[in-house]
């Protein structure tokens, strides 16, 4: 890229008059640079590193990073992170591509299928950065976070979720049904039943020509993700039990999951736990204001679900592998 070119592009400021007027590939990261790269850093021993490695251009945003090779490009921006952004921008603008804006269960999903047919965007914007450089006419973006693709790519569209015929359905239970689907009899796949035409949309996309059945863990999927746990609140394995919990950080997320658990699921009690910064007055909830409070509503409460919003699993998982200690109220 020329120098000229890569500072109109990133709005930054050339410090000094290089003898280079291009470089090649774009670095964040020390141990991946190489002769004629542009490296982005605000850490001056690694900035003097990259000089001494054969950069061609330093891009920084710290006013008190000196420059150490006047025969190199400094340019220095207002934000860095601002730059990463505008070069990703930049990269994706110059190739054909599939964008979609996508949910966390379709990206659970899209995991689950094994297929390497797409290419994850995150919140990681330096390895997104490395990402864009390597793009190929065609290629399928994908990304659960929607400011970042009003930023990068604002052309993206949603993932395109379709509502299939389905007949002989069975809902099991709130994570396991039967259904047919072009004459294909799928028996007790672990798909709930709210989540069918997500999968076979990605399905059909992607065009995995694999039967449903084949896919590899097929019948192991927990797309719900529950912990089950025994009677003294210790996780054990799946369907182990008659009391389970299940998470989520998403209000948005709870509420589609829970309006499906509450049709199928009438023969359990189910209770709803919800963080107190997310609560908004909530109705049908008990909010908890931390962990303390939360490990004692999952050791008091009678239930069969406990739906815990605010938490992830992992969370959750630590609270309940702690030591075994009398729980009383007077302990709060």
């Amino acid at each position: 890229m020329n120098i000229t070119s890569l500072v109109q592009l990133i709005d930054g400021d050339l410090k000094n008059h290089p003898s280079i007027s291009f470089v090649y590939n774009i670095q964040t990261n020390i141990a991946k640079l190489r002769d004629g790269d542009l490296f982005l850093s605000n850490d001056e021993l690694q900035i003097d590193q990259a000089a001494k490695l054969g950069a061609f251009g330093i891009v920084y945003e710290n006013s008190l990073i000196k420059i150490s090779d006047k025969e190199i490009a400094w340019i220095q921006v207002a934000k860095l992170e601002d730059a990463i952004i505008k070069l990703i921008r930049y990269f994706l603008s110059n190739i054909e591509l599939n964008v979609f804006l996508i949910d966390e269960i379709t990206l659970e999903i899209l995991k689950l299928t094994s297929t390497q047919n797409y290419i994850l965007f995150d919140e990681n914007l330096n390895e997104n950065l490395i990402k864009a450089q390597s793009l190929q006419k065609d290629d399928i973006i994908i990304c659960c976070n929607k400011i970042l693709l009003k930023k990068i790519y604002p052309l993206f569209k949603t993932f395109p979720i379709k509502n299939y015929e389905l007949t002989n359905v069975t809902i099991h239970s709130i994570f396991e049904t039967t259904f047919s689907h072009n004459g294909t009899l799928y028996s007790r796949v672990k798909v709930p039943y709210l989540y069918i035409d997500t999968f076979l949309s990605i399905i059909e996309y992607l065009d995995i020509k694999l039967p449903l059945q084949e896919i590899i863990g097929l019948r192991k999927w927990n797309l719900l993700n529950p912990i089950f746990i025994n009677k003294a609140y210790k996780p054990i394995d799946f369907g182990r039990s008659d009391r389970f919990i299940m998470t989520t950080q998403s209000v948005k997320k709870a509420l589609y999951q829970l309006s499906h658990i509450q049709d199928n699921y009438t023969y359990g009690k189910i209770i709803i736990l919800i963080d107190q910064k997310l609560s908004q007055n909530s109705k049908n909830t008990i909010s908890y204001t931390d962990n303390e409070e939360l490990e004692f509503f999952i050791k008091t409460l009678n239930y069969n679900l406990l739906y815990i919003i605010g938490k992830d699993n992992d969370e959750v998982i630590k609270i309940l592998q702690k030591p075994t200690s009398q729980v009383s109220l007077f302990d709060f």
